[in-house]
């Protein structure tokens, strides 16, 4: 668990080039303090069991395997082509072979 606590906004952040007090705006500090503090657990955070648990069902991943499903198979169809072609090209090989040594097959 963790002991998280967010600073309050009168309170500096850090300072700037001069050396003066930087505070969080009370926008920024809304942010941190109700929205993303409170989804993650707030001071007692969550284990990542219960996050995973809490993930969107789809998040695009089936999306992802099909794309890669499909460049595999376009992938294989390829390899495919290039090894047709390169018997058509050892062919074509052996026909100007042929009329080279005055042989025609």
């Amino acid at each position: 668990m963790s002991n998280l606590q967010i600073q309050a906004p009168r309170e500096p952040i850090g300072t700037d080039a001069e050396g003066r007090p930087v505070y969080m705006s009370h926008s920024w500090y809304r942010y941190f303090a109700v929205d993303l503090f409170a989804r993650v657990g707030g001071t007692t955070s969550q284990t990542n069991t219960e996050l995973a648990a809490a993930e969107y069902a789809d998040a695009g991943i089936e999306e992802l395997k099909l794309s890669l499903y499909r460049l595999r198979d376009e992938l294989g169809m390829t390899e495919a082509l290039i090894a047709e072609m390169r018997g058509q090209v050892a062919a074509m090989q052996s026909q100007i072979d042929g009329i080279n040594s005055g042989v025609l097959l």
